[in-house]
């Protein structure tokens, strides 16, 4: 017999005895007491920092400052603690700073993105970064939860904007096997044909997973 029709079983008989006023004591039995209520979940904090891409802070706002005489990271943490609907409020000192990064080949313009979407006689004014700035003001992870396959940081942008179409279909996200700030560099500085390094190619020579638990290699006490 389960469970269920034993417990409707003796629900039963106490009914019918309580009913029939027996005498039994039935009536004194103290009433079960319910289950308690879930604690209220504490109130969220204050926002100290944002899960966005990797390197937009470190090199995109106030990316001289520590180069300055007097200069600190106020700006930095201005960007960090942000709501989304303060992300434009970046947009111009963005845009400022891919500029720098675009020279770094000595080629101007051949930045990704670079004078997307801008009339010719615009591509030699900041207009022609607009189109990059706005994407990585933007600054969230996008992931395509639909997708089992991972290999490419990035992805879903380089799909969305037909840079890379054959990246359609890919996760993107961030995996710990993706070396984010290399392929950061890299698009900011040209058009990922010349792949622009750290110099750092793993973390401290060891490896992390896509399938274990948690994921990320064990630190070194």
């Amino acid at each position: 017999m389960s469970n269920v029709k034993v417990f409707v079983g003796l629900a039963a008989l106490l009914a019918m005895l309580a009913g029939c006023g027996s005498g039994s004591g039935l009536g004194d039995i103290e009433p079960v007491t319910p289950a308690p209520d879930f604690p209220t979940p504490p109130a969220l904090g204050e926002q100290i920092d944002r899960q966005g891409r990797a390197a937009i802070t470190t090199a995109l706002i106030q990316p001289l400052g520590p180069l300055v005489d007097g200069a600190d990271n106020s700006r930095k943490d201005e960007y960090s603690v942000a709501g989304r609907a303060e992300w434009d409020e970046f947009f111009e000192e963005i845009r400022s700073a891919i500029a720098i990064y675009d020279g770094l080949d000595a080629n101007c313009g051949s930045q990704i993105l670079a004078g997307a979407g801008v009339e010719p006689e615009d591509f030699d004014t900041p207009a022609r970064y607009d189109a990059l700035a706005g994407a990585l003001t933007d600054d969230r992870l996008y992931l395509n939860a639909d997708s089992g396959a991972c290999s490419q940081y990035f992805a879903v942008e380089l799909a969305a904007t037909g840079l890379i179409p054959a990246l359609e279909g890919d996760c993107g996200g961030r995996t710990p096997l993706y070396d984010t700030i290399d392929v950061s560099y890299t698009a900011l500085s040209n058009d990922l044909s010349i792949p622009v390094t750290d110099g750092i190619a793993m973390d401290d020579n060891r490896n992390h997973s896509l399938d274990l638990f948690p994921f990320l290699a064990p630190v070194v006490e």
